[in-house]
């Protein structure tokens, strides 16, 4: 059927959430069009057969970090991909594959056990039980679709000034040896109009261009990084996500399918622009107190920076930091009350300190 167009045939390329209606040619590879333009071409050796509702067939790269999903609803178009790639039939997509099998074994008793008390303890609950359990690759590939979406939302590029890369890497490695986190992290720095920092699933951590502009110190910069770490260390973005995917999110765990039209959409709009608990801010800023006391620094930089900001706006900017982590009194008092003197080493030295510091250039 080459060239053939499939009305139905809808393609989400694993890098945002929008869907792409595309013609199909089917020969020695499976060719997917939009108009002239060939948005990719799948191996039969290296295509999955994933499982779907009746009257559709959705396929997918075999390498599960690739997020791209393909949604068929033409019923000859269908027959002629099952006749032309035998391993892509029904029946060989009835059964799982060996890594799919140790997804399963990894999540599916405890997803299932959460679902049948969905309406008795609620999302929050079943959240907090599963998202420690989602394997790192599955929360790197959920934090690289979301990091792509952010960098849209904020209109965002990544400042990508080398002496300044370094000094971050050397900071985050610092932060993350005294909160002994264990995953990989890939901090970055975004150029964008507003001050915040945020924490994805898998362990990319933003941070935004003008809180380097705003910390006056290195103390005050890595006392919100250690409190993003916090997020980090406490799957509080894995939480969130799986809390607003509610039973679709759930299914995609358990089939080891995280992406799709009904599991990344809005992802990224699920981790900005919303407040974490008082209860989950409050673990955040005690992970930041420790990494800090530990290094021999004072903790209460944090709550000087972020109470510099909350001075600097009469109203927090929509998606900014006081938006996602509001500064009550409690909070400041709290952070306030941990104060300690400094015993420790700078955590990096004035020339590291000026390279982050124009990371962006002018």
């Amino acid at each position: 059927m080459t060239g053939a167009p499939a009305p139905l045939s809808i393609y989400f390329d694993g890098r945002d959430n929008r869907p792409h209606r595309v013609s199909l040619d089917v020969g020695t590879e499976l060719e997917i069009r939009d108009g002239s333009q060939v948005l990719a071409r799948w191996s039969p050796a290296q295509t999955q057969r994933l499982t779907s509702a009746d009257g559709m067939a959705r396929f997918a790269p075999a390498d599960r970090l690739n997020l791209a999903r393909l949604e068929v609803t033409d019923e000859a178009l269908i027959r002629s991909i099952e006749a032309a790639y035998p391993q892509l039939s029904r029946a060989r997509a009835a059964r799982l594959s060996h890594r799919q099998k140790l997804h399963v074994g990894a999540l599916g008793a405890a997803a299932l056990a959460s679902m049948a008390t969905l309406f008795i303890y609620g999302l929050p609950w079943i959240a907090g039980v599963l998202a420690p359990r989602v394997p790192l690759a599955f929360q790197q590939a959920i934090g690289d679709a979301s990091a792509r979406q952010i960098r849209e939302i904020y209109k965002a590029k990544t400042c990508a000034s080398a002496p300044g890369q370094v000094a971050l890497d050397h900071l985050l490695a610092e932060l993350a040896r005294a909160g002994r986190l264990k995953i990989p992290l890939h901090p970055l720095v975004l150029r964008t109009k507003i001050a915040n920092a945020m924490a994805l699933p898998g362990g990319t951590i933003f941070v935004f261009s003008p809180l380097l502009q705003d910390a006056r110190t290195p103390d005050e910069l890595a006392g919100v990084i250690a409190h993003e770490l916090g997020h980090e260390a406490h799957y509080d973005s894995m939480r969130r996500l799986i809390e607003n995917g509610g039973v679709g999110f759930l299914l995609g765990l358990m089939f080891g399918d995280i992406s799709g039209s009904t599991i990344m959409v809005g992802t990224a709009r699920a981790l900005v622009g919303a407040a974490y608990s008082r209860s989950i801010e409050k673990a955040a800023d005690d992970f930041s107190i420790r990494v800090m006391t530990r290094l021999g620094r004072s903790p209460k930089a944090l709550g000087v920076l972020l109470q510099r900001i909350s001075k600097g706006h009469d109203v927090p900017a929509a998606l900014s930091l006081l938006a996602d982590h509001p500064l009550t009194a409690d909070r400041l008092a709290d952070i306030d009350a941990h104060n300690s003197p400094v015993t420790g080493p700078p955590l990096v030295n004035e020339t590291q300190w000026m390279a982050l510091k124009s990371i962006c250039g002018r």
